[in-house]
Order: C-alpha cells, then structure tokens, then sequence
C-alpha cells in the first residue's frame, strides 16, 4: 500500500490505464478506475 500512496499521477488518465507496473515485483499492474481529466 506504501508505493501505491507514493505514486502520483498527472491528469488526464484514463480507466484501464496502468498506473503501476509490476508493482513489488508481483508481475501485477494497478490501473486506474476513474477518468480524471486534466484542468481547463
């Protein structure tokens, strides 16, 4: 949990995108769940 709170992303991002590869070394991705789009 301590490297997904590290992580920050920079808008915009989109479901399915990866957001962590491999994390820990597991051969498991994390990917996004939420659209977020960037500020106008």
């Amino acid at each position: 949990m301590e490297e997904i709170k590290k992580t920050r992303l920079k808008a915009p991002v989109y479901v399915g995108q990866v957001a962590i590869q491999n994390i820990l070394n597991l051969d498991s991705d994390v990917i996004v769940t939420k659209n977020i789009a960037s500020k106008k």
